[in-house]
């Protein structure tokens, strides 16, 4: 049975001290008994609120003055706070963004599971602006108004950008010179969406059209990719294949490097990467440090994609087995592991969200194994991973409530929460990534 909702009748504002935030980034305090949530409100504010909305055991409410700041509050640092969808935690500071989600992460695995770590890792830092190596614009012409940019919170409404402070310079660069390369176009209502992304070696650009491009606003398009010293593919549609219209250096692709591996990466603007390099990099070396491999484990990675932690796990290893869902890119970490010279790591192609009993690599065992599965989380294969009974399972995890879920399952088969940490993968954001190590006892 749902809990019965409905809508406040006009109510007089109150003050609230709030305490704590929620996943999903709102203030949280107490009034009467019951638990109010406050949109844009910070651990340590005192407020007046005004209820929008209640339920049994909560109201949900708008900020309707600050009487008392907290010493975390900040000046949000983008025109479009609170309007565009993205950076929805400008006004906490750094630090308590990281102590928003560590409490966040903890407190899910604490109720969910009845889990604690044993050792709980400094949180691993990001640079707060700049980080955001990809980027999706949606594009649309009302009225005969071009709106380029982001969507709003909770709707499909466009919020037009020609800044954006978490991408990174060399893309947020692009934006405005973007902008005016759709207004030139012989056919404007053509572009229905841009990808971009900065690799190592240059930046790319993905132009998905609805309409065909005409040979004029082709050229158009290269020359703009070429002053940016960027790849430039057209895609007619979603799924249709890309066509790379634009190389700079030759290579159809982009590449993102893992110096501590020596390691070198390829992939297209369509393929799942980590937005944020600085993290990916520490997130690698911890992955690989806390499994503490040795030239004779066998590891299996799970949900690899283009090969991001199966190449340096294959560096300390004996052999790696990684699985992906998605043919595209099990065929990305092939090309890979034979760029870097790789004979160690074997990939399948299996949905993980199915039954994997028939799969060849599912019948092996294994010393360790990598999970790093979407938002839904891992449950389906991991009762038939406890079952092979490796001893160090590393789960890196970017939704606390399926981490919580699936540690519990973990934890009915003999395994201990050994480490954690936070990583900042999305600063100013309420997106929290998170690494757990379970141990076998």
């Amino acid at each position: 049975m749902q809990p019965r909702t409905r809508h406040a009748r006009a109510t007089a504002p109150f003050d609230l001290s709030i305490d704590s935030l929620t996943h999903d980034g709102r203030g949280v305090g107490r009034y009467k008994g019951r638990a109010v949530f406050v949109n844009q409100a910070v651990p340590g504010d005192t407020v007046t609120a005004r209820v929008v909305k209640q339920k049994a055991s909560l109201w949900e409410a708008e900020l309707d003055r600050i009487l008392v700041p907290s010493p975390q509050r900040q000046e949000p640092g983008c025109p479009r706070y609170g309007v565009c969808g993205g950076c929805s935690l400008q006004h906490l500071a750094h630090d308590g963004q990281l102590a928003a989600h560590t409490d966040v992460v903890l407190g899910q695995l604490k109720r969910s599971a009845g889990l604690e770590p044993d050792v709980l890792a400094e949180p691993l830092k990001s640079p707060v602006w700049g980080y955001r190596h990809r980027a999706r614009l949606a594009v649309r012409w009302v009225n005969r108004k071009l709106l380029m940019g982001f969507r709003a919170a909770s709707s499909n409404t466009i919020i037009p950008v020609d800044t954006c402070s978490v991408l990174a310079p060399e893309l947020e660069a692009m934006l405005p010179a973007l902008e005016a390369t759709l207004k030139a176009a012989t056919d404007p209502r053509a572009i229905s969406h841009i990808e971009l992304a900065a690799g190592d070696d240059c930046q790319g650009i993905l132009l998905r059209h609805i309409h065909p491009l005409s040979a004029q606003d082709q050229a158009r398009w290269q020359v703009f990719a070429n002053e940016y010293h960027a790849n430039l593919w057209f895609q007619p549609n979603e799924p249709q294949p890309l066509v790379c219209a634009h190389a700079p250096d030759g290579q159809e692709s982009l590449t993102y490097r893992l110096p501590e591996f020596t390691l070198k990466l390829r992939f297209l603007p369509v393929d799942f990467i980590q937005v944020n390099p600085f993290i990916n990099r520490q997130m690698v070396n911890q992955a690989v440090d806390w499994l503490a491999l040795s030239p004779t484990d066998t590891v299996l990675d799970l949900f690899c994609g283009l090969g991001n932690f199966t190449l340096p796990l294959a560096r300390k290893a004996g052999q790696v087995v990684g699985v992906e869902g998605v043919e595209s890119l099990v065929d990305k970490a092939r090309d890979n592991a034979r760029l870097n010279g790789m004979d160690n790591a074997v990939f399948s192609r299996a949905d993980l969200s199915e039954d994997i009993t028939h799969q060849t690599w599912s019948q092996t065992d294994y010393d360790a194994c990598l999970l790093d599965p979407p938002r839904t989380g891992a449950r389906e294969v991991l009762e038939r991973l406890v079952d092979r009974r490796p001893g160090r399972v590393m789960y890196v995890s970017c939704n606390p409530a399926t981490l919580a879920r699936d540690a519990g399952i973990l934890k009915q088969y003999g395994y201990r929460l050994a480490r954690l940490s936070v990583m900042d993968m999305f600063p100013q954001t309420v997106h929290v990534e998170t690494m757990a190590l379970f141990l076998r006892d």
